[in-house]
């Protein structure tokens, strides 16, 4: 019923606190930045994963469709 569902989403909202907000990034997460497409037609661009303590170049695999870290070789051959 419609009282069952507002209570189910009540219960799943959260309550920000200013000191959440003020953290920016590292409350919400990082984007990534400095976008750009090589010759070779790999994406690469910058972040700071959750797991990160700092910004590392990523490349998105098409065909695992997720992120990865470039390797030291990578970022040594690859034209950055």
């Amino acid at each position: 019923s419609l009282t069952v569902l507002f209570n189910v989403a009540k219960a799943q909202s959260t309550t920000l606190t200013i000191e959440q907000i003020m953290q920016g990034n590292d409350f919400i997460g990082h984007q990534p930045s400095y976008h750009r497409l090589l010759p070779n037609d790999k994406l690469i661009f910058e972040w700071q994963a959750q797991e990160d303590l700092k910004e590392y170049t990523y490349t998105y695999d098409e065909a695992k469709k997720k992120s990865r870290k470039l390797t030291a070789k990578e970022l040594f051959e690859w034209p950055l």
